[in-house]
């Protein structure tokens, strides 16, 4: 089971964007078709039931603090039948850390390190998104370094695991059907490779298998198929 505290979004574009998933169309004719015709409505919900079910929890309240995000944890334990095994948080500059230093850059460094004690806690994997830092003209389209989060080192120093993700061909037209994953940090193995994943932009979905990498491809032996990592 999974919780996910959506403080950015609310419920309804959560909804869209978990039908949008679940039967790959945009959220124009999601929205167009929920107006026009009840059934459609019914038939979007059946299948986000199907393809997400139970596993999936959200909490839509904006401007959480550590507190309540635990408690939301606990609540969820409870009304899962599933064993909780992740919580993922959107985003970490809207987590209410008023309470924790009179700084901004001091609150953030404590969300992110009390977030790491929270997954100790709880027994369970934390994804927290947070925003980066950009360069003047910076699009979304260049890789990111250990150092791109914003507001405060402790995000990277709190981390297991960072990666980050932008665009290659954002903006291009066709061209902009990538996403890239850079792996940044990584405490179980090495860093510094980059996945790359077709990204559907009518649809928002991300293809769950990497691409294969041109640069890696061995040409095959006479008689063998070619190989592609």
């Amino acid at each position: 089971g999974s919780l996910w505290c959506s403080m950015e979004q609310p419920s309804a574009q959560v909804f869209e964007r978990y039908v949008q998933m679940a039967m790959q169309v945009t959220g124009e004719e999601i929205e167009t078709q929920w107006q026009r015709d009840p059934i459609s409505r019914k038939a979007f919900t059946e299948q986000m039931i199907l393809e997400l079910g139970e596993h999936a929890l959200t909490c839509d309240v904006s401007g959480l603090t550590l507190t309540d995000i635990e408690q939301a944890t606990e609540l969820a334990k409870q009304k899962s039948t599933l064993p909780l095994a992740l919580l993922a948080i959107d985003y970490l500059g809207l987590i209410d850390g008023s309470d924790l230093d009179r700084t901004l850059y001091g609150q953030v460094s404590r969300v992110a390190r009390e977030i790491k004690n929270l997954a100790k806690r709880q027994e369970l994997a934390v994804i927290l998104l947070c925003q980066v830092s950009r360069q003047h003209g910076d699009d979304g389209s260049q890789p990111l370094t250990i150092n791109s989060a914003r507001e405060s080192g402790a995000i990277e120093e709190a981390a297991d695991f960072l990666l980050g993700l932008y665009r290659p061909g954002i903006g291009k037209g066709d061209d902009d059907d990538r996403i890239s994953v850079q792996i940044l940090k990584n405490r179980k193995g090495s860093d510094g490779h980059t996945l790359t994943y077709r990204f559907h932009r009518r649809t928002l979905v991300i293809d769950k298998d990497a691409l294969a990498d041109p640069a890696r491809v061995m040409e095959p032996a006479e008689g063998e198929w070619r190989q592609q990592w």
